[in-house]
């Protein structure tokens, strides 16, 4: 892996890292994505309405990097992907950025 310093990452990324901090130790903004294969496949529904564009990719990539974490929820039978900031994520900001 890279170090913390050295990994440069996109705004969109530094955006949604920043958004998905925004809560401290109990994250208060999450991404939600649905994993079931039904009506709602592929659903992005963010916990309130990020002052950014949004964009997938920066996701994703946040997660390949190791700055984003996931878990399974399951509601009403539905499967999403609940996408939060990691610790290597709030280093990150930590390091970088005020």
């Amino acid at each position: 892996m890279k170090p913390l310093k050295k990994l440069k990452i996109t705004p969109a990324q530094l955006n949604y890292l920043q958004w998905l901090n925004t809560g401290g130790l109990e994250p208060e903004n999450v991404v939600l994505i649905c994993t079931d294969l039904c009506e709602k496949f592929g659903a992005v529904i963010h916990s309130s309405v990020p002052p950014f564009k949004t964009d997938i990719r920066a996701i994703q990539n946040l997660y390949k990097n190791g700055l984003a974490e996931t878990y399974p929820e399951i509601d009403l039978g539905i499967t999403w992907l609940i996408v939060t900031i990691s610790d290597k994520g709030r280093q990150y900001l930590e390091a970088n950025h005020d």
